[in-house]
């Protein structure tokens, strides 16, 4: 009974204890612990150049007969009997996926719903809808992007800002039709910048830090002044949001806590908000998490206290709700939330008749972490609450089912809703962005989805890429253009190169490492990360074939270029061969012994008769491997001048390997040995591109032997 309750407005956010921090959705969770500290580079790259000096202590230069092409050049049937061109630059073309696991309303229109608006690592990406695969890139963040918005102003079209991870994170706002950097804030915040927004009138930016006390402050961006600044919380800030018609007044939603904002000179006043829910079941009601929240239509305002309110909920979705956004036009809401079949309460929305002078009509996201189902007005979850300052009654009718999108009218009544048809057995939407009758959609998983509003809607697939984690397999096809790729998602996905799009994808169970076509392209090795590894059918994705003889991650592994052996390299230190030309049961037939450390790159010679293998200890090994008999594999050649003489002379099938001597130049100064971590030589042989720690992809002239070779 409400008579039982001692507290009737419920405990605020500062009376919170440690018990109360427990049972929260794992995705909720998850956001909520994000180590941004760990994914931030630790030092200034921009000028690193270095060279490992064990890789060339020896002269390079030889008075005897000339080497061969280390490379093999790959004869692939083009209709061209030209020479090839040599590869003389690199474009940034395409980014398959976006930033959707730790971020959310991060996911905009521009130009009336012609583009798009969005972010992947450190570049903001703009991507023309008519145009399918057309995108164009701002690339001047120096890390991570983790929050983006949009000036919604008529004076300031196309002008975004983006908010980066880092020691000394930036926010950059720029306008995406030109990809013009307008104005660049740095200086306040720490670790980086998880939630930005633009005031009314498109002059003010707010912005949240990720620092132990979630600092906000909101500056004249233009000038790039600070008007004003404060402590937000000590726990998690998930958004910050300007009320549509202020630049002084804002609201921020986080864990465990609401609280709303006043611009006062160079200070900002806070009040906490304190939830009071009407009904039967509010024994036990505490502030709860707040996911995200919306502004509706301007109504009327009433003079107030502290921001105390009474509620009445209703369900809305069957789990998280993690985005809403408003049409300020006509004032419908779309909600995004998560879909989980294992869960069975319900997350609601609720109206809220609240007595605030800061805000006229509000909406938020309340999380429960409470996971008790109720028949009364509390549902345990996440839900969404309104504030209105309206003294009428409004409850929001009920509705039940999988469905991770819904467009709500102005009386929170339902009026669509809308099934994103995914592979996914777990939708979590993070992102929902509306206009002229159509509605953009970013989810957890890296996709983004377009839904047109019709009788019939239709729901297009827009982008579409890797979930949360490191990818690490890459391999290209080869005689297609198609490159297979895997991650820690547990997924193996084929892409087409000119089309632009996914074309198949396998959920495989296990994080990946490593990836390999067979020579005739009719075969994918995947290599895991428990030491397992498949063979799939590339056709189909199918498994053709898995074993299991390490315990530690498969982090390379190549077919040998006549198809009948698979190698495969793994953190135990050892590289394993096996014969794929008996059919899927497959037989260890000899290992490399005597590796110090870790496998992380292997190749083999264009004629069968060697493998090189590129280790942790930075040592480049090279084994003798026997072309009839795979009975017996010979240790290191390090004895033998004629062995050592016939390994010089070898060309390789592939070239991924860091540590040989045609490769020296790919190192720059003053840079540490894991810095650089794979390479690739171009099928004619004239290039090789590398990857590093910094996010550099660098192209060079093949072969480099030279120190500190410039970079394209």
């Amino acid at each position: 009974m409400p008579g039982d309750r001692e507290n009737i407005h419920g405990d605020s956010d500062d009376s919170d204890t440690d018990s109360e921090e427990e049972g929260y959705d794992s995705d909720v969770q998850r956001e909520k612990d994000m180590d941004y500290g760990s994914k931030t580079y630790s030092s200034n790259h921009s000028g690193k150049q270095q060279v490992l000096n064990h890789i060339y202590s020896k002269p390079s230069v030889s008075r005897g007969a000339a080497l061969p092409p280390r490379v093999k050049k790959r004869e692939v049937d083009t209709g061209n009997r030209r020479r090839p061109n040599k590869v003389q630059f690199l474009d940034l073309s395409y980014i398959h996926g976006y930033r959707g696991f730790d971020c959310r309303n991060n996911l905009h229109y521009l130009n009336d719903g012609a583009d798009i608006v969005y972010h992947a690592a450190g570049a903001g990406i703009v991507q023309t809808l008519k145009r399918v695969g057309s995108q164009t890139f701002y690339l001047e963040h120096t890390d991570d992007i983790i929050c983006l918005t949009v000036n919604r102003h008529p004076k300031f079209p196309n002008v975004v800002a983006t908010g980066q991870i880092g020691q000394l994170p930036a926010v950059n706002i720029w306008n995406a039709a030109t990809k013009d950097t307008l104005s660049i804030i740095r200086g306040f915040h720490t670790k980086g910048v998880c939630s930005v927004n633009f005031s009314s009138t498109g002059r003010y930016l707010l912005t949240v830090g990720i620092d132990n006390n979630h600092s906000l402050a909101v500056w004249r961006w233009q000038e790039g002044g600070k008007v004003a600044s404060g402590l937000g919380h000590t726990k998690r800030i998930f958004l910050a949001e300007f009320r549509p018609d202020s630049d002084n007044q804002f609201v921020t939603v986080g864990v465990k806590h609401v609280k709303f904002w006043t611009v006062a000179g160079s200070h900002l006043l806070g009040k906490r908000g304190i939830l009071n829910t009407s009904g039967e079941n509010t024994k036990d009601n505490q502030m709860q998490t707040m996911l995200s929240l919306a502004f509706g239509a301007v109504g009327r305002e009433e003079g107030g206290g502290v921001g105390v309110a009474d509620e009445k909920m209703g369900q809305a979705h069957d789990d998280a709700v993690f985005t809403l956004y408003t049409t300020l036009k006509d004032g419908l809401i779309v909600s995004g939330g998560k879909i989980d079949q294992r869960h069975y309460s319900g997350r609601g929305l609720s109206v809220v008749p609240c007595e605030s002078s800061l805000f006229t009509f509000l909406r938020l996201l309340l999380y429960n972490d409470d996971d008790r189902v109720n028949d009364g007005d509390d549902h345990g979850g996440e839900n969404e609450t309104d504030r209105k300052a309206d003294d009428g009654d409004e409850i929001l009718t009920r509705g039940r089912g999988g469905v991770p999108v819904k467009l709500w009218d102005q009386d929170m009544r339902r009026n669509k809703a809308f099934k994103l048809e995914t592979d996914n057995r777990v939708d979590v939407v993070k992102s929902v962005c509306r206009v002229k009758g159509k509605i953009l959609v970013g989810t957890k998983d890296s996709e983004i989805f377009e839904i047109e509003e019709k009788a019939t809607p239709a729901i297009s697939m827009v982008v579409q890429g890797h979930g949360e984690g490191e990818m690490w397999g890459l391999a290209t096809h080869p005689s297609q253009e198609i490159f297979a790729s895997a991650s820690d998602d547990a997924t193996v996905r084929l892409w087409n190169v000119g089309e632009r799009k996914m074309l198949k994808k396998a959920v495989i169970g296990t994080a990946a490492r490593s990836l390999a076509f067979s020579p005739d392209g009719e075969k994918l090795a995947v290599g895991l990360k428990n030491g397992e590894f498949l063979i799939l059918k590339t056709e189909t994705l199918e498994v053709w074939a898995r074993k299991r003889d390490r315990s530690k991650a498969i982090q390379d592994l190549k077919f040998s270029c006549d198809g009948k052996c698979l190698a495969v390299g793994s953190d135990d230190g050892y590289v394993d061969l096996y014969d794929v030309s008996q059919g899927p049961i497959l037989s260890r037939t000899g290992f490399c012994k005597g590796i110090p450390s870790f496998v992380f790159q292997l190749d083999f010679s264009a004629d069968g008769s060697f493998i090189q293998v590129g280790t942790g200890a930075y040592k480049r090994l090279v084994y003798g491997y026997p072309r009839v008999t795979l009975s017996m594999i010979r240790l290191p050649l390090r004895g033998s001048p004629g062995q050592r003489g016939q390994a010089k002379r070898q060309s390789f099938e592939l070239f991924s390997i860091l540590l040989d001597r045609e490769v020296v130049g790919i190192w720059p100064r003053s840079t540490e040995k894991a810095d650089v971590n794979c390479a690739d030589v171009s099928g004619n042989t004239n290039a090789v591109a590398t990857g590093d720690d910094f996010g550099f992809v660098k192209l060079f002239d093949f072969p480099c032997p030279g120190k500190y070779v410039s970079c394209k």
